[in-house]
């Protein structure tokens, strides 16, 4: 074969393969910019399922926003309700009974009030406006003593009773917290002796004063009484021990590691041995005998 010959069956070759390059060149860009176009529409989709789930989500947050508003109402109203508090003083002397808005004020955050200068009056106010506090005189000119407490407590089930008098003896403090009062208070106290006795009662305590501890009696206490109560087991003289205190059944049942319902058991079976019918008439007795019996000290009461 010439040398002409072989350049030209090169040249026809090339010219093939050129031609070959020539038609797979736009069909590998045709594929190159459908593989970007699905890319571009996939990347669309994601995009949109992202904005899709953002605005479930802002749905959400609506929602939650709005439930949480709620939330935070009721607790606004839960909070007025819990701390407004609202006393009824019974109290004929103005300037004491101005005296003791102010003391109930400021120590027992009660910042409502219904005076009364009569116990009719009283007893009008405590049945209209359901109060969380009564303070009770016992000298009111149309007052009937320890009878005024019992007539309180029914006028105002859910109110706390207290005693606000000059009057001292064991006769009168027994008479008056075995008819109800959750507190009896001297008039000599402080005002913050007073503000603190007033804050026991309304956290569910029976307040005494300390004066009835040191009052000598007219005579010994009665002999069957202090056989009575020495009978008792060791569990009930030690609920009996934290019922002096004043405690309320919770706090026993916490301190002594058992049951408020078998705190209130004992409590029967303690106002039985007392003759008494309430907590407040056992923690006054209590208090009144508490020299005359081996009482222990709460702290080294042990599970019986």
């Amino acid at each position: 074969m010439s040398d002409w010959q072989i350049s030209d069956s090169l040249s026809l070759l090339s010219g093939v393969s050129a031609g070959r390059s020539g038609r797979g060149g736009p069909r590998r860009k045709a594929c190159g910019v459908s593989r970007g176009v699905n890319q571009t529409r996939a990347e669309h989709r994601a995009v949109y399922l992202d904005m899709s789930q953002l605005r479930s989500w802002r749905r959400q947050i609506v929602v939650i926003s709005s439930q949480l508003a709620v939330c935070e109402r009721q607790a606004s109203q839960i909070r007025r309700n819990t701390l407004s508090r609202g006393a009824v003083l019974v109290e004929d002397h103005d300037v004491f009974r101005f005296g003791l808005k102010g003391l109930l004020r400021e120590h027992a955050l009660i910042d409502r009030f219904w005076e009364a200068r009569t116990l009719e009056d009283g007893l009008s106010s405590a049945r209209e406006h359901t109060p969380s506090l009564v303070s009770l005189d016992l000298q009111l000119p149309d007052g009937r003593g320890e009878q005024s407490v019992a007539m309180m407590r029914a006028a105002a089930p859910e109110a706390r009773i207290v005693i606000f008098s000059a009057v001292e003896d064991t006769t009168t403090i027994l008479a008056c917290l075995a008819a109800g009062a959750h507190g009896y208070v001297p008039k000599r106290l402080a005002a913050s002796e007073a503000g603190e006795a007033v804050r026991h009662v309304l956290d569910g305590w029976i307040y005494v004063p300390a004066s009835l501890h040191h009052q000598q009696s007219d005579g010994a206490p009665p002999a069957d009484l202090l056989r009575e109560l020495a009978s008792l087991s060791p569990r009930l003289q030690d609920v009996a021990r934290q019922l002096s205190t004043g405690a309320t059944t919770k706090m026993i049942a916490f301190r002594l590691g058992v049951s408020e319902g078998t705190v209130k058991l004992h409590l029967s079976a303690i106002y039985r041995a007392l003759g008494c019918q309430n907590r407040a008439g056992a923690v006054a007795i209590l208090n009144r005998l508490r020299s005359a019996l081996p009482w222990r000290d709460p702290n080294d009461l042990a599970d019986r």
